[in-house]
């Protein structure tokens, strides 16, 4: 029987719901607190304050899809691919990559395409992960080496820990995974499959105030060299009456100028954010994201927390990749090319190539416009974004949730994209 589509589940403290294809045979019983519920599930008038407290029909989608790519592609593409699960199938981070258009495809000997840590362990982040839903069907299915899975308080603590510590559990007794973690946000893992699944505080405010001041100083230090180039400028040039000679800087939008504006009025203790967020220095190679366009006062500290990761993850793959350099012999002849350590040098050449995280965001339409302006300002700030194809979706949906109609998951879409670089 398929389980009930999340728009008639909002009223129950707690629902079981399978997951998705190979493991629709297990199911997870989930906690949620509906807005006449209370957190310890006595009936009230109040809630969270949240919208994560509940299961999202975007969510249930999102998994849908993301299982059905562990299930597709063919062995040959599963063999070549060093970014593949432990299970030898493709994985969304690296199978699905080719649809996003590349700026540079100069073909190399050799190429070096990673996102991954300094371990080498495959990392996903989910923002906004409410009830666990999604982080537990994509690591029962695609075997990731770590998935953290964040939100706020109160729903931190009220439903995300206790479903992922729980999920876990049944995962395990299903012969799922061996490991026997009990950590949270201090960074302690609740393992599966001998790798972790970490729960974190990660709030978007917080993490559009990191890039915001980083990206001011960015801006400072562009203006300082353009007022420089400038001055160089006009001293050669008997002109000063030349507009294409004046550089204007400017933040880009109202959206950003109106951030700028709450940096400056608050007082923020920058180093304190730094060390609580100093978990994500290490980069994604996915980032996962359910029903997260629901406020217009979010959606550009949800984009900037996007911009802020996916910066970092791009310098992670740098950093990495360039460690992967072959390393001349400084006592090799430039004329032969040939060098006492023959062991220094190789005739390969490896071009670095850093990937920004690619990003899956489930989507409700219950408001068009806000979900339109939310896309509009994500292309705007340099994420190439391409909607996933409704057929390709009705597959997993009529396949696996076979008691479904059209109009149960009406307004669902999934988008994809990274940002570009």
């Amino acid at each position: 029987m398929s389980p009930l589509p999340a728009s008639q589940t909002k009223h129950l403290n707690s629902l079981s719901h399978t997951l998705p294809s190979p493991n629709q045979n297990i199911s997870v019983d989930l906690k949620q607190i509906s807005s006449s519920s209370s957190t310890d599930g006595s009936t009230s008038t109040t809630s969270t304050g949240t919208t994560g407290t509940t299961l999202w029909l975007s969510s249930q989608i999102l998994s849908l899809y993301l299982c059905s790519l562990s299930l597709t592609g063919s062995s040959s593409s599963s063999s070549s691919n060093t970014l593949g699960t432990s299970s030898g199938r493709p994985d969304p981070s690296s199978y699905d990559h080719h649809d996003i258009p590349e700026e540079d495809n100069t073909k190399t000997d050799t190429k070096t395409d990673t996102n991954s840590n300094s371990s080498g362990k495959k990392r996903v982040l989910e923002l906004g992960g409410g009830i666990g839903y999604t982080s537990l069907s994509i690591y029962s299915t695609l075997n990731y080496h770590e998935i953290i899975t964040t939100d706020i308080e109160p729903v931190l603590s009220s439903v995300l820990v206790p479903n992922i510590q729980n999920g876990l559990r049944v995962l395990r007794g299903s012969g799922i995974g061996t490991g026997t973690g009990t950590g949270t946000g201090t960074g302690t893992g609740i393992g599966i499959h001998g790798e972790d699944v970490k729960i974190k505080e990660l709030d978007w405010n917080e993490i559009s105030i990191l890039y915001d001041l980083q990206n001011r100083n960015q801006q400072s230090q562009s203006q300082s060299q353009s007022k420089s180039h400038l001055s160089k400028l006009e001293s050669s040039s008997n002109s000063t009456s030349n507009s294409n000679s004046v550089v204007q800087l400017t933040s880009g939008s109202s959206a950003v100028q109106n951030q700028e504006d709450h940096v400056n009025n608050i007082e923020i203790d920058i180093d304190k954010l730094n060390l609580k967020y100093n978990w994500l220095s290490q980069g994604f190679d996915m980032i996962i994201m359910s029903d997260t366009f629901y406020s217009s006062s979010l959606i550009l500290p949800l984009w900037q927390t996007l911009l802020y990761i996916s910066n970092i993850s791009s310098n992670q793959s740098q950093s990495q990749n360039q460690n992967l350099n072959p390393v001349p012999d400084s006592d090799s002849n430039p004329k032969t090319n040939k060098s006492p350590n023959p062991e220094l040098t190789t005739k390969t050449k490896t071009k670095i190539k850093t990937k920004t995280p690619i990003i899956y965001i489930g989507i409700e339409r219950r408001d068009p416009r806000l979900i339109e302006e939310a896309l509009d300002i994500g292309k705007k700030l340099g994420f190439d974004l391409k909607k996933i194809n409704k057929s390709r979706l009705s597959k997993e949906v009529l396949n696996q949730y076979k008691d479904w109609t059209s109009d149960d998951w009406l307004g669902v879409e999934i988008w994809k994209g990274r940002l570009k670089i």
